[in-house]
């Protein structure tokens, strides 16, 4: 397995300057010291000069001499100072250093930094054009905000089966002390995944697979990433690939150097450590715009940071079956998908909402291990069969909750189930506290105000915390708090034990009245902000 292998080397020299801006964080010698910073990378294997592209394989391996001569491998290195107390995200250390080199080789950074200091050293590396060191495939402008060049083609499509579209990162905090040292390993921000057909000789003689188009969808894709953080970011509802294929290119190693197989799709995209679930569409049409084969991919399929997603069968012919395999750069737990496995039932959800407090429940799917629940941009995983989120008020919100299970030979996730809910209004409250006085006897709380008349409403306690409130919209703008008679559930003026002074509604966001201690009558007290 390749790997890209960052060793850094901490020297120490002369110490020169004198260190007063942060005296806490002083060094023996109060100064500077000197670093360099090693790239090890391994030896690049011995290639012929001819293409023999492996659609299983990311750009190093599968780059000959040929491919080497476009392009150049791009490393640049951002530093920040992240000691507790000084972090500073925003600005670097030092000025963003370039290094860009012909081949797949080591390189090293050289730089002067304050010792016994925590830095995170910031690492991307990506293929630029043979002899410049510009963005080609990766808007780089901002490390935090690492996005995709769109390559299209002429119907707006992006493009495909490009190799050159790897890239590798690493971000690492690192505590800086004299003769120090340190290595890095680089990973992919992404999981690439490929389609391979196994029936491609099958097609009907004068038909020619020409031309493949894929669209994600029903799971959001990330497309961009904060190398910074290592957290992918910013996603799309929908990516659309449209591309030309052909038996003799870009692939012809591995599965694509038998006749009868063909990698009809392959690409990097953007993803987090977790396994994430993607669906697509694939159509293949033949060199006359024919339809060959439209397949919905619409079941599990894994996507994972820095592992190999395989789809592999008959996939161009009627009878379709398809194996899925993932590999970490790539290791080898292997999911099988059977098309003829019986789907899971659809999960059966009552959505409902208490203000701005949404709560969905389903019964229990029978064989379903797990379920998923998506909103917007959110997505959530539970064994549980209820799920509560508290959102926005007065807005709409539509959930798809979808069973899965874990033995995906026996079992297709079901299809989802949609609910839609609308939050109800914000209801502001105003609450009351009594004194020590007032909670003898058991006596309840209602508060009197001047509408229609003069109306009495009821004080709860819902949480029991010993502090009761009142709808702010039941109240006119002069009240009282007044104790009641805890023998009757009838308000008037004969269950009226004790009254507060007469009171007007606030209007500085004030919404919580504390009676003062002592009184049992027209007793005042001090408003505040609950």
């Amino acid at each position: 397995m390749k790997r890209l292998l960052f060793s850094l080397a901490f020297i120490a020299a002369t110490l020169t300057s004198c260190l007063t801006d942060k005296p806490e964080l002083n060094y023996e010698g109060k100064g500077a010291i000197n670093f360099t910073l090693g790239i090890d990378v391994p030896e690049l294997a011995t290639r012929s000069g001819e293409t023999d592209m492996n659609s299983a394989k990311g750009a190093i391996d599968n780059f000959s001499y040929d491919e080497w001569e476009k392009y150049d491998i791009r490393y640049m290195l951002e530093v920040y100072d992240v000691t507790e107390g000084f972090e500073d995200l925003d600005n670097p250390v030092k000025k963003r250093m370039v290094q860009t080199l012909d081949e797949y080789q080591a390189t090293k950074f050289e730089l002067r930094l304050i010792p016994d200091r925590t830095y995170k050293f910031v690492v991307w590396a990506d293929f630029v054009a043979e002899g410049t060191n510009t963005d080609l495939n990766y808007n780089t402008t901002d490390l935090k905000n690492i996005t995709r060049i769109v390559k299209e083609n002429s119907n707006g499509h992006t493009v495909a089966m490009d190799e050159s579209m790897d890239a590798y990162f690493i971000q690492k905090d690192i505590l800086v002390t004299k003769g120090h040292t340190d290595s890095f390993t680089l990973k992919r921000p992404f999981g690439k995944i490929r389609v391979v057909a196994t029936d491609i000789d099958e097609v009907n003689i004068g038909t020619t697979a020409t031309t493949v188009d894929i669209q994600f969808y029903n799971h959001h894709t990330f497309v961009a990433l904060n190398a910074l953080n290592g957290k992918a970011h910013t996603t799309v509802e929908k990516v659309n690939y449209s591309y030309t294929i052909s038996k003799d290119a870009p692939y012809t190693g591995g599965y694509d150097s038998e006749a009868k197989n063909q990698t009809l799709f392959a690409d990097y995209i953007f993803a987090e450590s977790d396994t994430q679930e993607v669906n697509f569409t694939m159509t293949v049409t033949d060199q006359n715009e024919r339809l060959i084969r439209e397949h919905d991919f619409n079941t599990q399929i894994p996507l994972q940071r820095n592992h190999l997603t395989t789809i592999k069968g008959h996939l161009l012919t009627t009878a379709t079956e398809f194996s899925i395999t993932i590999d970490d750069n790539f290791e080898d737990p292997e999911y099988v998908i059977n098309p003829e496995a019986p789907q899971l039932d659809k999960p059966v959800v009552t959505a409902t909402a208490n203000n701005n407090v949404v709560t969905l429940s389903w019964d229990a799917v029978e064989n379903a291990d797990y379920y998923t629940v998506v909103y917007g941009d959110n997505s959530e995983t539970t064994t549980e069969t209820s799920v509560t989120y508290t959102l926005n008020y007065e807005t709409e919100y539509t959930f798809t909750v979808t069973a899965h299970s874990n033995d995906l030979a026996s079992f297709k996730t079901s299809d989802a189930t949609t609910v839609t809910i609308t939050t109800g209004e914000k209801v502001e409250y105003i609450y009351f506290k009594p004194n020590s006085n007032w909670k003898q006897a058991g006596a309840r709380f209602a508060v009197y105000t001047w509408v229609n008349d003069g109306a009495y409403y009821d004080m709860t306690d819902s949480d029991g915390d010993g502090i009761y409130e009142v709808e702010k919209s039941k109240l006119n703008r002069n009240f009282r708090f007044c104790r009641m008679n805890s023998g009757s559930t009838l308000n008037n003026t004969a269950n009226t034990l004790n009254e507060s002074i007469d009171l007007i509604l606030p209007t500085n966001g004030n919404n919580l009245f504390t009676l003062s201690d002592g009184g049992w009558n027209n007793v005042s007290g001090t408003w505040s902000k609950m």
